[in-house]
């Protein structure tokens, strides 16, 4: 896609083909095209989008708050650590452009700019589907109904003219590969990834249980204690307004059969908002209790990171001095935040912002031990300047070798089709293996090539997507995490 310049226009191994919308791919476009093949280019829209989404959650609640803004800055801070935020902070995904974008809609909901939300909610249709833009609508719908503002929002032509206005933004955005590549557009994205879409097999909980329970860790402190606060419909109040943008997310997911656990994340700025409202509602006894157990929490959470940091120690080079030092620091930081404070806001925020290095650290750890066992493999094999590919002759994977090379910060040659073999082998590319039975087919398209020597392999381990974390708890096998990868090489 990159090589054709276009992010209208999607391809997968070559072919057209179409998932999501093209928002994502025009933004990592152009960061490319002005920064370059660089690590961070994978995911800044990422951190624009939560700031983004950050500013918006701070704006709302501090309307409410005249004059006392420290719960605003909480929440903000807590709803840009959550762990449905920090999960995909990092990756290279639509996720976090989607809940930036209902976010700063929410927040033009509530100062009634109709013609910005309408826009907003036509932008969140190219991020990955219009069903985003429509959710984002019906919650609007829900919102003027309980403020009986419905029947004057359907009588008014200038809310009809914001409506139009967001559905052509919307469809001006696939409107190139419409009229450009009608056939497979069509075919795949209209039809299979919409109307077609099949159901998964997932339980109808599911998406529940990740919505209410994980994605706000390490916050549910904050969530349960809120039943002490005062949950009442009052039209214009941000516990409407959350509830509000929440329901059409929660019970479409709930009705279709294709249930992913973080189709339903844009709406956790509505879970916030609306705790936040009703915290608001409940008085500083509240606001102060929670804020306690809150810090608790946090603090006994640091402690059992250290302490399986401690009892389980990982391979070697895993848990360098420098983490030894982050962890211990921000332990005894988060300790501070137990000491009373007049303001509650900035004492949560505090615990959140530590929250959030802590776990960027231990991210950040995990990931570059992985690149360091990929260089030190290369260095091995005396192949430190050749370019790297990488097999996907099964086209079973997706994004790894793409984001890979942002991680490296070098091009990898993604191996498709035997022409892609030949290229690699020639230029006597170390080739990336995720599939051990793809090895012989590479051995024998190097005897095609006329080599007579064979392939050398060395073992390279990656973190694995489907682990058995009781298993590993008990026998405190570090391999039990990772998926034997394989860098092939011509000495």
């Amino acid at each position: 896609m990159f090589h054709r310049g276009t992010g209208f226009f999607q391809t997968y191994a070559y072919e057209p083909n179409y998932y999501k919308g093209p928002l994502h791919y025009l933004l990592l476009l152009a960061g490319l095209k002005v920064f370059g093949l660089k690590s961070w280019v994978a995911h800044f829209m990422n951190e624009i989008f939560l700031l983004l989404g950050s500013l918006s959650v701070f704006k709302l609640i501090a309307r409410r708050t005249p004059g006392k803004t420290e719960l605003a800055f909480f929440f903000s801070v807590a709803f840009s650590t959550s762990l449905g935020i920090l999960t995909y902070l990092y990756s290279s995904q639509m996720e976090l452009e989607l809940i930036g974008l209902f976010a700063l809609a929410l927040l033009f909901l509530d100062l009634e700019m109709i013609f910005s939300f309408w826009i907003t909610a036509g932008i969140c249709g190219l991020a990955k589907s219009p069903l985003h833009s429509v959710l984002l609508g019906l919650g609007a719908v829900i919102w003027w109904g309980i403020n009986g503002d419905l029947k004057k929002r359907l009588l008014s032509k200038r809310q009809w003219i914001a409506v139009i206005i967001g559905i052509l933004v919307c469809l001006a955005g696939y409107a190139p590969a419409y009229f450009g590549d009608r056939e497979h557009f069509v075919s795949f994205y209209v039809f299979r990834e919409t109307f077609d879409k099949p159901g998964n097999l997932s339980a109808w909980w599911g998406p529940l249980v990740s919505f209410f329970f994980e994605a706000p860790m390490p916050w549910l402190p904050v969530l349960i204690l809120s039943s002490l606060g005062r949950w009442r419909l009052k039209p214009r109040s941000l516990v409407t307004l959350g509830i509000s943008v929440m329901i059409p997310c929660l019970a479409f997911f709930l009705y279709h059969p294709y249930r992913v656990k973080n189709y339903d994340y844009p709406a956790l700025v509505g879970l916030f908002v609306a705790v936040a409202g009703a915290l608001i509602e409940g008085g500083s006894f509240v606001q102060a209790r929670i804020a306690r157990v809150q810090s608790v929490f946090l603090v006994i959470l640091a402690f059992i990171c250290l302490a399986v940091i401690t009892w389980i120690p990982g391979p070697a080079g895993l848990w360098p001095p420098t983490t030894w030092l982050t962890l211990s620091a921000l332990f005894a930081l988060l300790g501070i935040t137990l000491l009373r404070s007049q303001k509650l806001g900035y004492h949560l925020a505090l615990a959140a912002g530590l929250f959030s290095l802590l776990f960027n650290s231990i991210l950040h750890e995990f990931g570059a031990f992985e690149l360091h066992g990929l260089q030190a493999l290369r260095t091995c094999a005396h192949c430190e300047t050749r370019p790297l590919a990488y097999s996907n002759l099964k086209h079973n994977v997706w994004n790894e070798w793409g984001l890979l090379s942002f991680e490296i910060e070098e091009p990898i040659l993604p191996l498709y089709a035997d022409v892609d073999v030949k290229q690699a082998l020639t230029e006597k590319r170390p080739i990336i293996v995720s599939d051990p039975e793809e090895i012989p087919k590479l051995q024998e398209a190097l005897k095609k090539l006329g080599y007579t020597t064979p392939l050398h392999s060395l073992p390279w381990s990656r973190w694995s997507k489907h682990t058995s974390w009781k298993e590993w708890f008990h026998t405190k096998r570090w391999e039990l995490l990772q998926s034997p990868y394989f860098v092939i090489f011509l000495k």
